[in-house]
């Protein structure tokens, strides 16, 4: 004897198991980027831009990005960035992205870690934000529950229900 789930029930583990896969695999990347970048070799650059861009978003919440372009010279060539972190994404923290632009004001001089075999590729930090492992707290709890519910499920649909089987006679 067994029950039947709706297929819709069995599939929406499988919606949560995707996504807390993809934030997980998403800020892991960044944060093993980021222990990658602090081994760099640094020069010098020059802020030749930046900005504060708001996104509004859902509720009436807004989510705020610095927006910013650099110059650095590395192995006898100038080089244009405008990545500023591994792991730096929009949030609603207003006064810590208002901080972080007074920072990279225009002209302004800022260490550039640079990729060691491809000169391109830049930062202007690389310690850690306590901030950046949300995504990933979050996306463990999606994965976690996606499996969970997942194996209730495949254990309802298709376990053993009968236990009038289990009974023997003497």
């Amino acid at each position: 004897m067994t029950q039947k789930i709706p297929v819709l029930f069995l599939l929406l583990p499988l919606v949560f198991v995707i996504v807390g896969g993809w934030l997980s695999f998403r800020c892991v990347r960044g944060h093993v980027e980021r222990f990658f970048v602090s081994s760099w070799p640094t020069t010098s650059g020059r802020i030749t831009a930046s900005s504060l861009e708001s996104h509004p978003g859902h509720k009436n919440g807004t989510s705020y990005e610095v927006k910013v372009a650099y110059e650095y010279l590395a192995e006898g060539r100038t080089f244009t960035g405008t990545r500023i972190h591994p792991t730096y994404v929009t949030d609603w923290h207003h006064e810590s992205h208002e901080e972080l632009l007074n920072r990279l004001s225009p002209r302004s001089m800022v260490k550039v870690c640079y990729h060691p075999k491809d000169p391109s590729r830049s930062y202007l930090a690389s310690q850690f934000v306590s901030a950046s492992a949300l995504p990933l707290v979050a996306g463990l709890t999606f994965l976690g529950a996606g499996l969970a519910f997942g194996t209730l499920m495949l254990l309802i649909n298709y376990g053993n229900h009968d236990y009038a089987s289990l009974i023997s006679k003497p």
